[in-house]
């Protein structure tokens, strides 16, 4: 897979485990659901999705833990943990969504 379709690819798993629809994500970088499926299936952007889970994940932990050690719980959210394991491309795309949709 070349670097500018990894790059996009990273950034469609990303706006995905945000929330965003597939049609959105599709309509955003110009193809259609069926090709961003077709993205999606190949065995880098698997391993690519595995990877952020697995970052998601971790980070979820240890801000869990963290609060708790703080005695307060602050809100946690996908896009806070993204911002800051993503990129600068991908966290300039956190800081657009719109979350009152």
């Amino acid at each position: 897979m070349r670097k500018t379709t990894e790059a996009r690819v990273f950034t469609m798993a990303c706006d995905l485990l945000l929330g965003q629809s597939r049609k959105s994500v599709a309509a955003k970088f110009g193809i259609t659901e069926k090709h961003l499926s077709r993205l999606l299936c190949t065995p880098e952007a698997k391993e690519i999705l595995v990877h952020l889970k697995k970052q998601v994940a971790d980070a979820i932990i240890v801000e869990w833990i963290r609060a708790l050690n703080l005695r307060n719980l602050p809100s946690i959210t996908a896009a806070d943990i993204l911002r800051k394991l993503g990129p600068k491309n991908v966290r300039k795309n956190v800081d657009n969504i719109d979350y009152n949709r």
